[in-house]
Protein backbone atom coordinates (compact mmCIF):
# COMPACT_ATOMS: atom_id res chain seq x y z
CA UNK A 1 0.00 0.00 0.00
CA UNK A 2 1.47 3.09 -0.67
CA UNK A 3 1.24 5.94 1.26
CA UNK A 4 1.23 9.63 0.75
CA UNK A 5 4.33 11.25 2.50
CA UNK A 6 4.93 14.98 2.08
CA UNK A 7 8.70 15.31 0.79
CA UNK A 8 10.99 18.54 1.58
CA UNK A 9 10.19 19.98 -1.26
CA UNK A 10 8.13 19.95 -4.35
CA UNK A 11 10.86 18.99 -7.35
CA UNK A 12 11.37 15.58 -8.38
CA UNK A 13 15.11 16.74 -7.92
CA UNK A 14 14.21 17.16 -3.62
CA UNK A 15 12.70 13.98 -3.51
CA UNK A 16 15.61 12.37 -5.05
CA UNK A 17 18.06 14.21 -2.94
CA UNK A 18 16.07 13.30 0.25
CA UNK A 19 15.60 9.81 -0.33
CA UNK A 20 19.52 9.58 -1.16
CA UNK A 21 19.92 11.07 1.80
CA UNK A 22 17.56 9.07 4.65
CA UNK A 23 19.47 5.94 3.26
CA UNK A 24 22.75 6.98 2.91
CA UNK A 25 22.54 7.48 6.64
CA UNK A 26 20.53 4.58 6.87
CA UNK A 27 23.55 2.34 5.64
CA UNK A 28 26.39 4.28 7.10
CA UNK A 29 24.62 3.82 10.65
CA UNK A 30 24.54 0.06 10.48
CA UNK A 31 28.06 0.08 10.57
CA UNK A 32 28.37 2.07 13.92
CA UNK A 33 29.79 0.63 16.77
CA UNK A 34 28.51 3.43 19.22
CA UNK A 35 31.71 5.10 20.20
CA UNK A 36 32.31 8.55 20.49
CA UNK A 37 35.85 10.70 21.09
CA UNK A 38 35.36 13.89 22.75
CA UNK A 39 35.87 16.10 19.87
CA UNK A 40 32.99 14.59 18.26
CA UNK A 41 30.13 16.43 20.70
CA UNK A 42 27.98 19.16 19.59
CA UNK A 43 25.73 21.40 22.19
CA UNK A 44 22.35 21.70 21.20
CA UNK A 45 19.17 22.58 22.93
CA UNK A 46 21.00 21.48 26.06
CA UNK A 47 22.05 17.91 24.75
CA UNK A 48 24.87 16.53 23.76
CA UNK A 49 24.24 15.57 19.90
CA UNK A 50 27.40 13.97 17.93
CA UNK A 51 28.76 16.01 15.02
CA UNK A 52 27.86 13.78 12.32
CA UNK A 53 24.40 12.95 10.57
CA UNK A 54 25.23 9.20 10.53
CA UNK A 55 26.29 9.12 14.64
CA UNK A 56 23.09 11.22 15.29
CA UNK A 57 20.99 8.61 12.87
CA UNK A 58 22.22 5.84 15.21
CA UNK A 59 20.94 7.02 18.52
CA UNK A 60 17.33 7.23 17.02
CA UNK A 61 15.34 3.53 15.94
CA UNK A 62 14.84 3.09 12.62
CA UNK A 63 11.30 4.06 11.76
CA UNK A 64 10.25 1.79 8.94
CA UNK A 65 7.88 3.34 6.39
CA UNK A 66 6.86 2.96 2.54
CA UNK A 67 8.67 5.18 -0.45
CA UNK A 68 5.94 6.33 -2.81
CA UNK A 69 7.22 3.61 -5.29
CA UNK A 70 5.91 0.80 -2.89
CA UNK A 71 9.42 -0.07 -1.31
CA UNK A 72 10.26 -0.19 2.09
CA UNK A 73 12.38 3.10 3.46
CA UNK A 74 12.98 5.19 6.25
CA UNK A 75 10.90 8.24 7.64
CA UNK A 76 13.03 11.96 7.67
CA UNK A 77 12.12 14.50 10.32
CA UNK A 78 10.60 16.26 7.24
CA UNK A 79 8.39 13.39 6.15
CA UNK A 80 6.44 13.04 9.87
CA UNK A 81 2.82 12.61 9.33
CA UNK A 82 0.54 14.55 10.56
CA UNK A 83 -0.45 14.38 14.74
CA UNK A 84 -3.61 11.96 15.56
CA UNK A 85 -6.47 13.40 16.66
CA UNK A 86 -8.71 11.19 18.95
CA UNK A 87 -12.18 12.02 19.91
CA UNK A 88 -12.15 13.92 23.10
CA UNK A 89 -8.50 13.93 23.55
CA UNK A 90 -7.37 16.82 21.45
CA UNK A 91 -4.21 16.84 19.29
CA UNK A 92 -1.54 15.08 20.41
CA UNK A 93 1.36 16.66 18.46
CA UNK A 94 4.47 15.15 18.36
CA UNK A 95 7.78 16.31 19.47
CA UNK A 96 9.62 18.96 17.55
CA UNK A 97 13.01 17.32 16.58
CA UNK A 98 16.13 18.99 16.88
CA UNK A 99 17.60 21.67 14.31
CA UNK A 100 20.31 19.09 13.36
CA UNK A 101 21.55 17.69 9.77
CA UNK A 102 20.12 13.99 10.64
CA UNK A 103 18.50 11.93 8.78
CA UNK A 104 15.58 10.95 11.42
CA UNK A 105 14.11 13.18 14.15
CA UNK A 106 16.54 13.85 17.10
CA UNK A 107 13.69 14.46 19.93
CA UNK A 108 14.89 16.00 23.50
CA UNK A 109 14.94 13.33 26.28
CA UNK A 110 13.43 14.78 29.32
CA UNK A 111 15.87 15.32 32.09
CA UNK A 112 16.39 13.79 35.08
CA UNK A 113 15.15 15.65 38.69
CA UNK A 114 17.93 18.37 39.23
CA UNK A 115 19.33 18.72 42.88
CA UNK A 116 20.80 21.62 44.43
CA UNK A 117 24.27 21.61 42.31
CA UNK A 118 24.56 18.02 42.56
CA UNK A 119 22.41 16.38 39.91
CA UNK A 120 22.92 16.26 36.19
CA UNK A 121 22.63 14.07 33.62
CA UNK A 122 21.14 14.41 30.36
CA UNK A 123 20.76 11.00 28.77
CA UNK A 124 21.10 9.96 25.22
CA UNK A 125 19.42 6.62 24.34
CA UNK A 126 21.65 5.31 27.57
CA UNK A 127 24.85 7.07 27.13
CA UNK A 128 25.51 9.22 29.97
CA UNK A 129 27.91 11.63 30.11
CA UNK A 130 31.14 11.29 32.05
CA UNK A 131 31.24 15.00 33.08
CA UNK A 132 28.29 15.15 34.93
CA UNK A 133 29.25 12.10 36.81
CA UNK A 134 32.19 13.70 38.06
CA UNK A 135 30.44 16.94 38.56
CA UNK A 136 28.10 14.86 40.64
CA UNK A 137 30.86 14.18 43.02
CA UNK A 138 32.62 17.41 43.13
CA UNK A 139 29.68 19.45 43.68
CA UNK A 140 28.84 17.39 46.76
CA UNK A 141 31.60 17.65 48.28
CA UNK A 142 32.06 21.75 47.25
CA UNK A 143 28.75 22.00 49.43
CA UNK A 144 30.14 20.49 52.27
CA UNK A 145 33.24 22.05 52.61
CA UNK A 146 31.54 25.60 51.94
CA UNK A 147 29.78 25.85 55.36
CA UNK A 148 33.61 25.40 56.74
CA UNK A 149 34.38 28.65 55.07
CA UNK A 150 32.94 32.01 56.02
CA UNK A 151 31.35 33.89 53.06
CA UNK A 152 32.23 37.52 55.28
CA UNK A 153 31.80 40.94 53.18
CA UNK A 154 31.80 39.06 49.86
CA UNK A 155 28.84 38.76 47.64
CA UNK A 156 30.11 35.46 46.59
CA UNK A 157 31.29 32.64 49.44
CA UNK A 158 34.24 31.04 48.66
CA UNK A 159 32.41 27.50 47.52
CA UNK A 160 31.00 29.52 44.42
CA UNK A 161 34.26 30.42 43.59
CA UNK A 162 35.39 27.22 43.47
CA UNK A 163 32.43 25.92 41.70
CA UNK A 164 32.84 27.89 39.04
CA UNK A 165 36.56 27.50 38.79
CA UNK A 166 36.13 23.80 38.28
CA UNK A 167 33.34 23.48 35.99
CA UNK A 168 35.82 25.33 33.09
CA UNK A 169 38.27 23.05 34.09
CA UNK A 170 36.35 19.92 33.89
CA UNK A 171 35.30 21.17 30.26
CA UNK A 172 38.22 22.49 29.32
CA UNK A 173 37.15 26.30 29.05
CA UNK A 174 38.64 29.13 30.14
CA UNK A 175 37.02 31.03 33.41
CA UNK A 176 35.04 33.88 31.65
CA UNK A 177 33.18 30.75 29.88
CA UNK A 178 32.06 29.44 33.19
CA UNK A 179 30.48 33.07 34.13
CA UNK A 180 27.54 32.49 31.76
CA UNK A 181 24.59 30.92 32.51
CA UNK A 182 23.83 29.52 29.41
CA UNK A 183 27.01 27.11 29.62
CA UNK A 184 25.46 25.18 32.13
CA UNK A 185 23.46 22.97 30.54
CA UNK A 186 21.96 20.18 32.52
CA UNK A 187 22.47 21.68 35.78
CA UNK A 188 21.38 24.17 38.14
CA UNK A 189 24.27 26.68 38.57
CA UNK A 190 24.67 29.30 41.37
CA UNK A 191 22.32 31.51 41.89
CA UNK A 192 24.33 34.19 40.86
CA UNK A 193 27.34 34.15 39.29
CA UNK A 194 30.84 35.91 39.52
CA UNK A 195 32.03 37.86 36.92
CA UNK A 196 35.49 37.41 35.45
CA UNK A 197 37.46 39.97 37.37
CA UNK A 198 35.80 38.67 40.56
CA UNK A 199 37.29 35.26 39.66
CA UNK A 200 40.35 37.16 39.11
CA UNK A 201 40.61 38.34 42.27
CA UNK A 202 39.71 35.57 44.22
CA UNK A 203 40.95 32.20 42.88
CA UNK A 204 44.79 33.15 44.49
CA UNK A 205 43.39 33.75 47.86
CA UNK A 206 44.28 31.78 50.75
CA UNK A 207 40.46 30.51 51.33
CA UNK A 208 40.11 29.67 47.84
CA UNK A 209 43.24 27.36 47.58
CA UNK A 210 42.55 26.22 51.10
CA UNK A 211 39.33 24.71 50.25
CA UNK A 212 41.11 22.83 46.77
CA UNK A 213 43.72 21.58 49.01
CA UNK A 214 40.56 19.99 51.11
CA UNK A 215 38.19 19.21 48.17
CA UNK A 216 41.46 17.40 46.92
CA UNK A 217 42.09 15.49 50.70
CA UNK A 218 38.50 14.14 51.12
CA UNK A 219 38.16 12.81 47.32
CA UNK A 220 41.43 10.96 48.13
CA UNK A 221 40.94 7.12 48.96
CA UNK A 222 43.98 5.85 50.12
CA UNK A 223 43.92 4.52 53.63
CA UNK A 224 46.79 5.36 55.91
CA UNK A 225 50.34 6.23 55.26
CA UNK A 226 52.50 4.03 53.90
CA UNK A 227 56.33 3.29 53.36
CA UNK A 228 57.29 3.06 49.04
CA UNK A 229 56.95 6.57 47.49
CA UNK A 230 57.79 7.83 44.18
CA UNK A 231 59.45 11.41 42.98
CA UNK A 232 59.20 12.20 39.50
CA UNK A 233 58.63 15.28 36.92
CA UNK A 234 56.35 16.04 33.88
CA UNK A 235 57.04 18.72 31.70
CA UNK A 236 54.27 20.72 31.12
CA UNK A 237 55.50 22.44 27.24
CA UNK A 238 54.11 25.64 25.81
CA UNK A 239 54.73 26.66 22.18
CA UNK A 240 58.31 28.01 21.73
CA UNK A 241 57.57 30.68 20.46
CA UNK A 242 54.99 32.17 22.93
CA UNK A 243 55.72 35.39 24.66
CA UNK A 244 55.24 34.23 28.44
CA UNK A 245 57.74 35.19 30.48
CA UNK A 246 58.02 32.76 33.03
CA UNK A 247 57.83 29.64 30.82
CA UNK A 248 61.29 28.93 30.71
CA UNK A 249 63.46 26.42 27.95
CA UNK A 250 64.81 23.20 29.84
CA UNK A 251 64.66 19.57 29.07
CA UNK A 252 61.57 17.99 28.28
CA UNK A 253 60.27 15.03 27.13
CA UNK A 254 62.70 13.64 24.35
CA UNK A 255 64.66 16.73 24.10
CA UNK A 256 64.59 20.51 24.80
CA UNK A 257 61.81 22.04 25.44
CA UNK A 258 59.93 25.26 26.59
CA UNK A 259 56.83 25.70 29.51
CA UNK A 260 57.01 24.64 32.95
CA UNK A 261 57.20 21.17 34.84
CA UNK A 262 55.25 19.26 37.39
CA UNK A 263 57.25 17.92 40.33
CA UNK A 264 55.08 14.86 42.39
CA UNK A 265 55.91 12.37 44.75
CA UNK A 266 52.89 9.82 44.84
CA UNK A 267 52.01 7.11 47.27
CA UNK A 268 49.32 4.55 46.48
CA UNK A 269 46.98 6.84 45.74
CA UNK A 270 46.64 9.10 42.51
CA UNK A 271 46.97 12.09 44.71
CA UNK A 272 50.02 13.37 45.13
CA UNK A 273 51.66 13.49 48.88
CA UNK A 274 53.68 16.52 47.65
CA UNK A 275 53.84 18.64 44.85
CA UNK A 276 54.83 22.02 42.86
CA UNK A 277 54.97 23.61 39.18
CA UNK A 278 58.37 25.00 38.13
CA UNK A 279 59.69 26.27 35.18
CA UNK A 280 61.50 23.58 33.32
CA UNK A 281 64.74 24.60 33.73
CA UNK A 282 64.52 23.97 37.10
CA UNK A 283 66.67 21.36 38.39
CA UNK A 284 64.77 18.21 40.00
CA UNK A 285 67.03 17.14 42.72
CA UNK A 286 66.66 20.81 43.87
CA UNK A 287 63.70 20.59 43.95
CA UNK A 288 62.64 17.67 45.68
CA UNK A 289 64.60 18.76 48.61
CA UNK A 290 61.45 21.17 49.53
CA UNK A 291 59.07 17.94 48.62
CA UNK A 292 60.46 16.07 50.92
CA UNK A 293 59.99 18.87 53.39
CA UNK A 294 56.11 18.67 52.64
CA UNK A 295 54.72 16.15 54.93
CA UNK A 296 56.74 13.31 53.73
CA UNK A 297 56.94 10.86 56.62
CA UNK A 298 59.66 8.19 57.27
CA UNK A 299 59.97 5.40 54.49
CA UNK A 300 61.71 4.84 51.20
CA UNK A 301 61.63 7.09 48.07
CA UNK A 302 62.24 5.44 44.63
CA UNK A 303 63.29 8.16 41.83
CA UNK A 304 65.18 7.71 38.71
CA UNK A 305 68.94 8.49 38.09
CA UNK A 306 68.15 11.71 37.85
CA UNK A 307 67.61 12.15 42.03
CA UNK A 308 70.95 10.46 42.82
CA UNK A 309 73.03 13.81 43.95
CA UNK A 310 74.40 13.56 47.23
CA UNK A 311 72.38 17.23 48.90
CA UNK A 312 69.78 15.29 48.16
CA UNK A 313 70.79 11.70 49.64
CA UNK A 314 72.18 14.10 52.80
CA UNK A 315 68.97 15.83 52.88
CA UNK A 316 66.68 13.13 52.81
CA UNK A 317 68.64 10.58 54.67
CA UNK A 318 68.33 13.53 58.42
CA UNK A 319 64.84 13.22 57.54
CA UNK A 320 64.74 9.25 57.94
CA UNK A 321 63.51 8.47 54.54
CA UNK A 322 65.69 6.26 52.57
CA UNK A 323 66.57 7.49 48.74
CA UNK A 324 66.77 4.76 46.13
CA UNK A 325 67.84 5.50 42.84
CA UNK A 326 70.14 3.77 39.86
CA UNK A 327 73.67 5.35 39.47
CA UNK A 328 74.01 8.33 37.52
CA UNK A 329 76.36 7.30 35.68
CA UNK A 330 75.75 3.30 35.64
CA UNK A 331 79.30 2.09 33.86
CA UNK A 332 81.71 3.80 36.81
CA UNK A 333 84.03 1.86 37.93
CA UNK A 334 84.57 3.72 41.42
CA UNK A 335 83.17 6.41 43.54
CA UNK A 336 85.80 8.81 42.50
CA UNK A 337 87.94 11.55 44.35
CA UNK A 338 85.35 13.54 45.92
CA UNK A 339 83.64 13.68 49.16
CA UNK A 340 80.19 11.67 49.39
CA UNK A 341 77.20 11.12 51.77
CA UNK A 342 77.22 8.77 53.66
CA UNK A 343 73.26 8.09 52.92
CA UNK A 344 74.48 7.82 49.07
CA UNK A 345 77.29 5.08 49.86
CA UNK A 346 75.32 3.20 51.69
CA UNK A 347 72.46 3.58 48.83
CA UNK A 348 74.42 1.81 46.15
CA UNK A 349 76.44 -0.18 48.93
CA UNK A 350 72.63 -1.71 48.99
CA UNK A 351 71.95 -1.52 45.59
CA UNK A 352 75.26 -3.52 44.31
CA UNK A 353 75.02 -6.03 47.13
CA UNK A 354 74.25 -9.32 46.99
CA UNK A 355 70.40 -8.82 48.47
CA UNK A 356 67.53 -8.42 45.80
CA UNK A 357 65.88 -6.23 48.10
CA UNK A 358 66.66 -3.02 47.06
CA UNK A 359 67.06 -4.14 43.30
CA UNK A 360 63.36 -5.57 42.90
CA UNK A 361 62.05 -2.76 44.78
CA UNK A 362 63.40 -0.26 42.06
CA UNK A 363 61.71 -2.23 39.52
CA UNK A 364 58.61 -0.77 41.17
CA UNK A 365 59.65 3.20 40.63
CA UNK A 366 57.43 2.97 37.13
CA UNK A 367 54.97 3.51 39.35
CA UNK A 368 55.04 7.16 39.18
CA UNK A 369 55.00 6.88 35.23
CA UNK A 370 51.44 4.93 36.03
CA UNK A 371 49.71 8.01 37.99
CA UNK A 372 51.38 10.48 35.24
CA UNK A 373 49.27 8.46 32.98
CA UNK A 374 46.07 8.39 35.07
CA UNK A 375 46.45 12.47 35.62
CA UNK A 376 46.70 12.77 31.73
CA UNK A 377 44.77 10.20 29.33
CA UNK A 378 41.34 10.96 30.60
CA UNK A 379 39.08 12.76 29.18
CA UNK A 380 38.94 16.09 30.84
CA UNK A 381 42.56 15.42 32.29
CA UNK A 382 46.08 17.24 32.19
CA UNK A 383 46.57 16.73 28.45
CA UNK A 384 48.49 19.66 27.56
CA UNK A 385 48.16 23.86 28.54
CA UNK A 386 45.82 25.33 26.75
CA UNK A 387 46.24 28.94 25.13
CA UNK A 388 44.50 30.78 28.20
CA UNK A 389 46.77 29.15 30.76
CA UNK A 390 49.91 30.92 30.76
CA UNK A 391 51.94 32.00 33.25
CA UNK A 392 53.18 30.08 37.18
CA UNK A 393 50.38 31.12 39.37
CA UNK A 394 47.74 30.10 36.09
CA UNK A 395 49.48 26.33 35.48
CA UNK A 396 49.75 25.90 39.23
CA UNK A 397 45.86 26.47 39.62
CA UNK A 398 44.88 25.08 36.59
CA UNK A 399 47.26 21.75 37.58
CA UNK A 400 45.61 21.39 40.79
CA UNK A 401 41.59 21.64 39.57
CA UNK A 402 42.69 18.88 36.80
CA UNK A 403 44.11 16.67 40.08
CA UNK A 404 41.00 17.17 41.65
CA UNK A 405 39.19 16.14 38.44
CA UNK A 406 41.43 12.68 38.63
CA UNK A 407 40.61 12.11 42.14
CA UNK A 408 36.36 12.26 41.35
CA UNK A 409 37.06 9.70 38.68
CA UNK A 410 38.40 7.67 40.95
CA UNK A 411 35.64 8.45 43.54
CA UNK A 412 33.26 7.28 40.20
CA UNK A 413 34.96 4.29 39.73
CA UNK A 414 34.97 3.30 42.93
CA UNK A 415 31.21 2.90 43.05
CA UNK A 416 30.86 1.78 39.70
CA UNK A 417 32.66 -1.60 41.05
CA UNK A 418 31.20 -1.25 44.58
Amino acid sequence: MKNNIPFCGDSAASKRFSLSRIYSAHKKTLVFKGFFTRGDWIRTSGLLLPKQARYQAALRPVRTTYRPDGRAGVMDSCMLPPPRQGPGRGVSPLPAPLRTLCALPILPIAPKEVRAHTDVDLTLSGVISMERELWKIISQEITKLDRKFPKGEYEHSVGRIVRVYLWAALHDRPVYWACHRRNWPGVRPPVKLPDQSTMSRRLYRPDAQQMLAELAERLDDAVGPTLLRCVDGKPLPVSKHSVDAQATFGRGAGGKDRGYKLHAIYGPSNRPLAWSVTPLNRNEPREATGLIDDRIEPGYLLGDANYDANHLHEHAGQRQVCLLTPRRYAKAKGMGHHRHSTYRRDAIERLLGPSEFVRSMLSLRRRVETRFAHLTNFGGGLTCLPPWVRGLRRTTLWVHAKIIIRLARDAHLKRGVA
